[in-house]
This record gives C-alpha cells, sequence and structure tokens, in this order.
C-alpha cells in the first residue's frame, strides 16, 4: 500500500488517509474527505479521448459523473507495476441508486455528438458469434475437470444461437434504416443499479439504449425481483419501434449473465460453484422469456421464439 501511497501522492499531490485493495482497483480516501478510485484501465488511447470529452460535457450540463484526475504532468495515465492506471474523483452517494426510469432521464438529458456516434458498430450478433466460436475453442482446452460448465455448456450455447439468430432476422426484415440511437450506454448494469456504478465513465460503452435496459432486467431476474413491473414501466414511458423492441428481446435471450461467469470460473477466477446460480435457474429463465415476450407484444408485435412460448 505504500507504493500506492507514493505514486498518489507524487503524480497527484493526494495527502491520502486511508486505501482499500479490490486487486483491479483502489479506494482511496484523502486528508479532505475526497473520495477516489485508482483504477486498471484497459481500454484504448482514442477511447480515452472520447471518454474525456464526455465527461466534459456532461459536467458542463451539471451531470456530475465521476471525473478523471489529470497527474501533475498533464496526463490521464499512471504506469504502476506493468499496467497502466487511472485516477478518478467519485461524486454522489455510494449507496443512491438508479430505477430503469432514473437511465431514461439521463439519456433524455444527453445526446451523443455524430462525431463520436460515427465511429461505434453495434454488430450484436457478429460479436456474440465470435465470442461463442471462442469459448467452445476455450471449453476444449480448459474446460476439464469442470462440470457445472460441461453439463449446462451446450444449452446455453444454443440459448445464444438462439439470440445471435433473432438479432440477425431482425436487421433483415427492418433493413438498415430503422435504427435506434446511440446514447451512452453501460458495458454491463446490475441490480440494485448503484449511482457510484452508472456514474462511473470507465463502465460507459456507446450502444442502444435497450441494451442497458436488457441487462437491468436480466439481473432484476436473478435477484429474484419482481422483473416485470419494472420492464413494463420502461415500455410504457418509451415508445419504441419495432426494431429496438425486438433488439431489446434478443439482448434478454442472450444469457450475458452465463457467460460472464463462465469467464471467470474457465480462468479460475471463480469456483466451479459459480456457475450454479445461473445453471439452476434454467426453467424459470425459461419462463421469465416467456412472459417478456408477451409483454413486449403488447407494446410492439415481435415474432415469438417457439420452443420458449410453446412450451410456457
Amino acid at each position: 500500500m505504500e507504493n500506492i501511497k507514493n505514486i498518489l501522492n507524487y503524480f497527484y499531490l493526494i495527502d491520502v488517509a486511508d486505501i482499500i485493495d479490490y486487486h483491479t482497483y483502489y479506494i482511496v480516501y484523502d486528508k479532505n474527505d475526497k473520495l477516489y478510485f485508482f483504477v486498471l484501465f484497459k481500454r484504448s488511447e482514442e477511447e480515452l479521448k472520447d471518454i474525456l470529452k464526455i465527461v466534459s460535457e456532461l459536467h458542463n450540463n451539471k451531470i456530475y459523473v465521476h471525473n478523471f484526475v489529470p497527474t501533475n504532468n498533464g496526463s490521464y495515465i499512471v504506469n504502476y507495476g506493468g499496467e497502466r492506471y487511472v485516477l478518478l474523483e467519485i461524486f454522489g452517494l455510494l449507496e443512491e441508486k438508479y430505477s430503469v426510469l432514473d437511465m431514461i432521464n439521463f439519456n433524455n438529458k444527453y445526446k451523443l455528438g455524430i462525431d463520436v456516434v460515427s465511429k461505434y458498430k453495434n454488430v450484436w450478433a457478429d460479436l456474440w458469434s465470435k465470442k461463442i466460436d471462442y469459448f467452445q475453442y476455450q471449453i476444449s482446452e480448459l474446460g476439464i475437470g469442470k462440470n457445472s460448465i460441461i453439463n449446462s455448456f451446450s444449452y446455453f450455447v444454443g440459448l445464444a444461437e438462439n439470440a445471435i439468430a433473432y438479432v440477425v432476422n431482425t436487421e433483415i426484415e427492418n433493413g438498415y434504416n430503422l435504427k435506434s440511437k446511440i446514447v451512452l450506454s453501460h458495458r454491463r448494469i446490475f441490480y440494485p443499479n448503484y449511482k457510484i456504478n452508472y456514474l462511473n465513465p470507465l463502465c460507459f460503452i456507446f450502444d442502444y439504449e435497450v441494451r442497458d435496459v436488457a441487462e437491468y432486467v436480466k439481473s432484476v431476474f436473478y435477484a429474484v425481483v419482481v422483473y416485470l413491473s419494472i420492464l413494463n414501466d420502461y415500455l410504457n414511458y418509451r415508445n419504441l419501434n419495432n426494431y429496438e423492441a425486438r433488439l431489446l428481446y434478443g439482448r434478454l435471450l442472450y444469457p450475458s449473465y452465463y457467460f460472464d461467469y463462465y469467464e471467470d470460473v474457465i480462468l479460475n477466477k471463480s469456483s466451479d460453484d459459480a456457475l450454479l446460480h445461473v445453471v439452476d435457474n434454467v426453467g424459470e429463465y425459461e419462463l421469465f422469456l416467456c412472459d417478456a415476450y408477451y409483454l413486449i407484444n403488447k407494446y410492439v408485435k415481435i415474432p415469438s421464439i417457439d420452443w420458449i412460448v410453446g412450451n410456457h
């Protein structure tokens, strides 16, 4: 910890009161009661430029996301232990939460510029297909002895392939003109959706709004919370077009939750039992997908997945 204190003092002139080590990041309190994250940075320099620009624009619009702190030589990246780190000053209360309507209001307040939007292509089906191909290669090399993966992998790959086909058909049948706007999105949104995570610019990506909503609703399902009311709130508030509604359902179909756990287990970051929370709820998840289909269909007519809707 002494090394981290020295780095923070040397590069940022921070007088550290306390540090908590979370392996990939450090929570830092200074002696003026300010709170910081000192975090591993694994994105490109180009992405950093875009995110810095967006953070500045958000602050100008009085949306106070966590702010990057420059070093005393004007850089935003510090090298330590062979890794790159950035320092973020934290805004907002640690336990404050964002609802799905808060997420919508956030997107209503801030619009991405065309210069950013034009750089990012959101080809979910292609990305998912490549990920599945890699996982299938990976499990043959690293899956030995990991029974929870071996016994469940084929099912969830099948579900992912359904999601891929659903999104591909959505693109084909809607053409490429009927699109949703790209917003400031997140790789994952979890329930509860704490503001400290939602406003972290290192979590920002550029994608469709339905991505965040789908990931949030899936997280709500696994937290055993009433997910239909949250999904209904969103559908009632947003007038989705057919393209958006189908992307929303395609994203619900894709088992991101499983693959997140899978990656931790296959790389020995978590025990084999970490997947059981997802695997043991397969039947309930199919019922969730059936309920979600009927709910979305009340607002926008979308295609069904026969083996899901027909079996429940």
